[in-house]
């Protein structure tokens, strides 16, 4: 089941996610219960920094999740690492992720 979902989208256009597709090659009893949880929680780490809160991805919202950090965990540089990790290494996917920036005055 999760093999199929990871090697659906046309390989062209997502090669490193069909190339995934292998790792999933079977669905055992307990990959089968996380697949079909309902909500997920997610540390974010920025830099380093694990955020104080966990990040719910919840169901009823349409697995939307917003989240915000202080500017100052950020590096000047395009060198800065944002990681997310699910409780009970619940497994998800991420597929859009839109930034934003804003700039106190």
């Amino acid at each position: 089941m999760a093999r199929d979902y990871i090697a659906s989208p046309p390989p062209r256009l997502f090669p490193n996610m069909t190339a995934l597709a292998d790792e999933f090659p079977f669905a055992d009893e307990r990959a089968l219960r996380v697949a079909h949880r309902t909500d997920v929680y997610v540390r974010v780490i920025v830099n380093g920094h694990p955020l104080p809160q966990l990040l719910a991805v919840m169901e009823a919202s349409q697995r939307t999740a917003v989240v915000a950090f202080p500017a100052s965990y950020l590096r000047a540089d395009s060198t800065n690492v944002i990681e997310l990790h699910s409780q009970d290494e619940a497994a998800f996917i991420v597929i859009h992720v839109i930034c934003h920036f804003r700039q106190e005055s």
